[in-house]
C-alpha cells in the first residue's frame, strides 16, 4: 500500500513540473533527494482581438509618457523616454522627474508642470528642438492633470507627462515612411509660402535693407579714412614746411634786429660826436678842428684820428669832463654824476673791463652803455635803478650774475638788455618790474633758473623775452601777468612745467613752440583756450 501510494505521488510530480537538468548519471544509485532546478510552466493568456488592436495603436501613435505626483515623483513610465530621460545622480531609487530629464528640457518640463499644478488645468510648453543621431527633433511637453475629483477610488492627484512629438514634423516623417523606398529616411523640406505672415516679410525685407545701408555706410566709412589718411599725411607736410618758414623767419628776424642794433649805436655814436662837435669853443675851431669833406662819415673813431693829427693831447685835456678809474680792470665811478657824465660815451665794445659797480642814485642805466663788452663778468647796482634801457648789456657773454633783487624801484627791462649773455645762469625778478620787453633774455642758453618775487607786478612779457633759453626747465609767472608775447618760450628745449596765472589775457602765437619736453600746462583760466593765437605751435600732446 504504501509503495503504491509512492508511485502515485511520484506521477502526479511528473505532470505538474519538469526536469530542466536532464544530465543524470546513467550508472551507480542515486541519492533522493535529487539537487534540480524547478521550472514553473506558465501558459502565455491569449489575447482578444480588442486587445491586440489596442497594444498596436498605442506602440504606434501613442506618445512616451511619465505619471508623477505634484511634486515630480515618477509613479509609472510608459514607451520609450531615454530620449527624454536619463538616470539621475544619487542614491538608488531617485527617481523625481525634474532630476531625471535631460538638461536641456529641464528649464521647461520644470515651468510646464508648474503651471499645471498651480492651475490644475492642462498646459503644453513652447515647441522645442532635440538632436538624436545628428538629426533635430521637434516637440512639445504637456502636462495633463488626473485629479482625484474627477475619478472615483483614486486617492491623490496626479499628472502625466506626455513628450509629443511636434505635429509638422510627426506628420512629415510619416509621408517619408508612407512613402517611396527613395524617399526613406530622408528629410524633406517643405517651402509653404502662405505659412509666412505678412509681418514677418515686412521685418526680413527691413533687414535685407539695413544690410545693404551698413554695407554702403562700411565703404563710405573706408573711403572717408583713406581721405583722412590723406589730409593727415598733407597736414604733416604743411606743418613741416611751416616750420621750416617759421625758423627761416626767426633766423632773419634776428638779423633784422642784430642790424637795427648796430644802427642804433652808430646813430647814438654820431650822436656823441656831434654834441662834442658844439661843445667845443668857435676860436679853436679854426686853429686845429679838421676839415669835413663830403665823402667823409663822422664817427668817434673818424674823430679822434683827425684830432690826433692836428691837435696835441695836452690842448684837449681840459675839455675831459668824466672822471672815472679802473683799477684791476674794474670800471669805479665815484658818483651818480660821475657816471651821468661816462653814460654820453658809454663803453661799447670795451674788451678790457671785467667788473663794473654802479653807485648809489643812478636811476638809469642808458642804452647800449655796456654793449657787448665781452669781458665782462660781474655787475653791482643801486637800489635807486629804475630803468635798465634797450640793449645795455647786450652780447656780454661772460656776464654769471647781476643781483637785481636790491632794486626796489626797478619798473622796466628795455629791449635785448641781456640778449645774447650765454653765461648768465638765474635771474630774480624784483618786485616793481612792471613790463620785460622784447628779447630781454634772448639767447641766454645757461639759464636754467627764472624766479619773480612773492609780490610781483610784472604786466606784460613781450615777445622773444626767454627765446633759446634751453637749460630754463620750470616758471612759475607772477598772478598779476596779463600778456605774453609771440614766441616767448620758444626753443625752451627742456622746459617741462609752467604756470599760468589767472589774470592772463593774451597769449601769443607760437609762445611754446620747440618746447618738446613740456607735457602739460596749467591754465586756471579757460577763457585763454577760445584764442585762435594760443594754441599756434603747440607741442603734441601737450595736456592743458
Amino acid at each position: 500500500m504504501e509503495k503504491h501510494t509512492k508511485i502515485n505521488q511520484c506521477d502526479r510530480i511528473k505532470k505538474n513540473y519538469r526536469l530542466q537538468d536532464r544530465f543524470l548519471p546513467v550508472t551507480g544509485e542515486l541519492d533522493w533527494p535529487l539537487f534540480f532546478t524547478i521550472v514553473r510552466r506558465k501558459i502565455a493568456k491569449r489575447k482578444t482581438v480588442e486587445e491586440l488592436t489596442q497594444a498596436a495603436l498605442l506602440n504606434t501613435y501613442a506618445p512616451a509618457g511619465v505619471l508623477v505626483d505634484q511634486l515630480g515623483k515618477i509613479h509609472y513610465v510608459h514607451g520609450h523616454t531615454g530620449l527624454f530621460l536619463e538616470p539621475a545622480q544619487g542614491y538608488i531609487g531617485v527617481s523625481n522627474i525634474l532630476k531625471m530629464v535631460r538638461k536641456k528640457l529641464r528649464r521647461d518640463l520644470n515651468t510646464t508642470l508648474y503651471q499645471a499644478v498651480t492651475s490644475r488645468t492642462a498646459v503644453a510648453s513652447q515647441p522645442l528642438s532635440v538632436i538624436r543621431n545628428g538629426e533635430t527633433i521637434a516637440l512639445i511637453i504637456r502636462v495633463m492633470p488626473l485629479l482625484k475629483k474627477a475619478t472615483s477610488g483614486q486617492s491623490e492627484d496626479f499628472y502625466l507627462v506626455i513628450f509629443e512629438q511636434h505635429q509638422e514634423q510627426h506628420q512629415e516623417q510619416n509621408c517619408n515612411h508612407n512613402g517611396s523606398p527613395e524617399l526613406a529616411g530622408r528629410k524633406i523640406e517643405k517651402l509653404d509660402p502662405s505659412a509666412v505672415s505678412p509681418e514677418l516679410m515686412a521685418i526680413n525685407n527691413e533687414i535685407e535693407s539695413k544690410k545693404m545701408a551698413l554695407s554702403q555706410l562700411t565703404s563710405e566709412l573706408e573711403e572717408t579714412r583713406l581721405e583722412l589718411d590723406l589730409s593727415r599725411n598733407k597736414l604733416h607736410s604743411v606743418k613741416a614746411t611751416i616750420y621750416e618758414s617759421e625758423t627761416e623767419r626767426q633766423r632773419l628776424d634776428e638779423k633784422v634786429r642784430e642790424s637795427r642794433a648796430e644802427l642804433e649805436i652808430i646813430s647814438a655814436e654820431l650822436c656823441d660826436a656831434q654834441d662834442q662837435l658844439e661843445a667845443i669853443p668857435e676860436t679853436i675851431i679854426p686853429e686845429w678842428l679838421p676839415i669835413v669833406e663830403a665823402q667823409d662819415v663822422i664817427t668817434p673813431e673818424w674823430l679822434t684820428e683827425k684830432q690826433n693829427r692836428a691837435v696835441p693831447q695836452e690842448s684837449l685835456a681840459k675839455f675831459d669832463r668824466v672822471d672815472t678809474m679802473v683799477t684791476n680792470n674794474e670800471l669805479l665811478f665815484k658818483d651818480a654824476a660821475d657816471f651821468k657824465a661816462a653814460a654820453n660815451h658809454g663803453y661799447r665794445h670795451d674788451n678790457e673791463i671785467r667788473s663794473v659797480s654802479i653807485p648809489e642814485g643812478v636811476e638809469v642805466i642808458r642804452r647800449s652803455m655796456f654793449y657787448k663788452c665781452s669781458q665782462l663778468e660781474l655787475v653791482t647796482v643801486p637800489s635807486t635803478l629804475k630803468a635798465i634801457e634797450d640793449f645795455a648789456f647786450y652780447g656780454c657773454e661772460k656776464l654769471k650774475k647781476i643781483d637785481l633783487t636790491t632794486c626796489k624801484v626797478l619798473e622796466v627791462i628795455g629791449t635785448s638788455a641781456f640778449e645774447g649773455c650765454k653765461s648768465m645762469v638765474g635771474i630774480v625778478i624784483p618786485d616793481a618790474v612792471i613790463e620785460i620787453e622784447e628779447a630781454a633774455f634772448l639767447g641766454c642758453e645757461e639759464m636754467a633758473t627764472v624766479e619773480f618775487q612773492e609780490n610781483n607786478q610784472l604786466e606784460i612779457l613781450g615777445s622773444h623775452v626767454f627765446k633759446d633759453c634751453q637749460q630754463l626747465k620750470k616758471i612759475i609767472l607772477p598772478d598779476q601777468l596779463k600778456q605774453i608775447g609771440i614766441s616767448c618760450f620758444y626753443g625752451c628745449e627742456n622746459l617741462t612745467e609752467i604756470h599760468l596765472p589767472q589774470e592772463l589775457e593774451t597769449v601769443g602765437e607760437y609762445a611754446f613752440f620747440g618746447c618738446n619736453a613740456l607735457t602739460e600746462i596749467k591754465l586756471p583760466n579757460k577763457k585763454i583756450l577760445k584764442q585762435a593765437a594760443f594754441s599756434v605751435g603747440f607741442p603734441e600732446g601737450i595736456k592743458i
